[in-house]
């Protein structure tokens, strides 16, 4: 499983700020990598974009 949302502030003193929350699972039996558990993924990614030039 991979789900993905993104908001992007629209206007203000944050215009262009975007925070993006994705979650991702990995299910496994143990039988092809080694692992036995399972794995859960979430993070929290915020970019805010700078004009250099």
């Amino acid at each position: 499983w991979n789900v993905e949302s993104k908001y992007v502030m629209q206007e203000g003193p944050a215009k262009d700020l975007s925070f993006r929350l994705r979650f991702a699972n990995y299910r496994s039996n143990g039988a092809y990598s080694g692992y036995s558990s399972d794995v859960y993924d979430t993070r929290l990614i915020v970019e805010y974009p700078l004009s250099i030039l």
